[in-house]
């Protein structure tokens, strides 16, 4: 009788023992009932501003199979929310999400705020032509590939897919305070309008330039906007009154996901304009 207790014992081991060579080596496997569990973060701008994403905050979430060609072309986009965790649920569906089955690993793409119809192709379009719709373009996305179903949760780290500028203002020669509260900045023929692949998380950028209208602050000593990530110099045009100045940057690469900070000094005869260094950056140093 113990014989045959350790025989069946053995045979149920050796089974388990291949179950997970074919999960992880092997091919293809039929996987029955593993629920998928999301959990959801947020990368800031700036590390010394944390963001967080809203209790029932709307997420569009795709889920692929891994060798898919197609990626998410033809999938649908189910809304998630979150909880205070950053755990994802479906919107007001009880059931569980599940993994699809004979599925060897799957792939997840996330994104917020979510939209039910993202275009076509999953082509999200960004404009950060004013403030307002600049705002409505700030997107937050994350891809998360090659995943085996497992019970333990899937982390999607999201971060924003637009760059950040701001600019600290300090009244020089011939301006006050009161100036800068009514300074109006503008970055002029720059790419304001393009489409964001969902797919791949990659720009489309238009090939019409249009100016990009910055946001003062109440105070007048600080100016921000969201720009398109792209190889660009910026032109600069600064209206106080009935002046005008110009000022062109240099040719610099902007990153999605990253803070831009500059110092600018206004004053007669100009604009002074110096961008930070910012410590956690890596810098190449060329011999």
């Amino acid at each position: 009788m113990n014989r045959i207790a350790n025989i069946a014992g053995l045979t149920v081991l050796s089974l388990a023992i291949t179950a997970c060579e074919d999960i992880y080596e092997g091919e293809p496997v039929q996987h029955i009932d593993i629920p998928v569990q999301l959990k959801a973060s947020v990368t800031p701008f700036d590390r010394d501003e944390p963001e967080t994403l809203h209790t029932s905050q709307s997420l569009g979430v795709f889920m692929t199979p891994s060798d898919s060609e197609n990626g998410i072309t033809g999938s649908t986009c189910m809304e998630m929310v979150t909880d205070k965790e950053g755990n994802l649920s479906r919107k007001g569906i009880d059931e569980e999400f599940l993994y699809p089955t004979g599925v060897q690993k799957v792939s997840f793409i996330c994104y917020t705020p979510y939209v039910s119809s993202p275009g076509p192709d999953n082509i999200l379009a960004i404009d950060v032509t004013t403030p307002a719709s600049a705002a409505a373009s700030d997107y937050l996305y994350a891809a998360s590939r090659n995943k085996y179903p497992a019970m333990s949760p899937v982390k999607l780290n999201l971060g924003h897919i637009l760059s950040s500028v701001c600019f600290n203002v300090t009244p020089g020669e011939g301006f006050s305070t009161a100036d800068m509260q009514q300074m109006t900045l503008t970055i002029e023929e720059s790419i304001s309008k393009a489409g964001f692949a969902l797919n791949d998380g990659t720009f489309a950028l238009s090939p019409d330039n249009g100016d990009i209208t910055l946001s003062t602050s109440a105070q007048g000593d600080r100016v921000t906007g969201l720009v398109i990530p792209q190889q660009c110099s910026l032109v600069l045009k600064c209206s106080v009154g009935e002046m005008d100045f110009h000022k062109r940057l240099g040719s610099f690469r902007f990153e999605g996901g990253h803070r831009y900070v500059y110092d600018m000094l206004v004053a007669v005869p100009g604009i002074e304009i110096t961008l930070r260094e910012i410590e956690d950056w890596k810098v190449e140093v060329y011999d």
